[in-house]
């Protein structure tokens, strides 16, 4: 597979695995200045996490060195017993959720979503940013599928240059879900209830 498209697959994944990013924006683009505020909160995101990229390449032996341990204890747990894990978890989430909004659906209580949107109101773009930031900072232990790219890219064996790009790319790669709410919002954004939509759509 060629490294273009490994890196437009993983950062999809890895943008898809954790959509709170893409669900924060969409918030944040109910707020008293919805563009200014959502792209600051955008822009922290993708800022630390392409920073990461540059120093993720750079180290990159040094992180495969810290992580070999854990792969390896990983690969000594039976195939029976890997597959059994996938199977429960997938059927606790599939029964779980819809308990979960069900019973959220059922309450008095006011929805985690809602008391967020409460609270994004009142931030600034230059809070929103440092969110942003934050968030994707706390996110960095977990990011696997970006050690993944960035092992690809070292085995690529592209000058200092290319790599800068092809981490680029990834970052590109891992905004585009975030960047077709923005789209969307621009071309409806004069369009009645367009918060209340996209609000809905963050709860499913």
């Amino acid at each position: 597979m060629s490294l273009p498209l490994v890196l437009l697959s993983t950062g999809l994944f890895d943008s898809f695995s954790t959509t709170f990013q893409i669900i924060f924006f969409i918030l944040l683009l109910s707020t008293r200045r919805p563009l200014p505020t959502a792209l600051s909160f955008f822009a922290g995101v993708t800022l630390v996490y392409f920073v990461a990229g540059i120093v993720l390449e750079i180290n990159i032996e040094q992180f495969n060195a810290l992580v070999k341990p854990v792969i390896d204890q990983f690969s000594k747990v039976d195939d029976s017993q890997y597959y059994f894990s996938e199977l429960f978890s997938s059927v606790l989430i599939l029964v779980g959720m819809p308990v979960y909004f069900i019973l959220e659906k059922n309450s008095s209580a006011e929805s985690p979503l809602a008391k967020m949107s409460i609270l994004f109101a009142k931030i600034s773009p230059k809070g929103a940013f440092i969110f942003g930031a934050l968030f994707q900072i706390t996110n960095l232990a977990g990011s696997f599928p970006y050690l993944f790219a960035a092992e690809q890219i070292h085995q690529a064996s592209l000058s200092p240059m290319g790599e800068l790009f092809a981490i680029a790319g990834y970052n590109l790669a891992y905004a585009l879900p975030t960047l077709v709410v923005l789209v969307i919002y621009l071309l409806y954004r004069h369009h009645e209830n367009i918060e209340q939509r996209l609000h809905h759509h963050a709860q499913k």
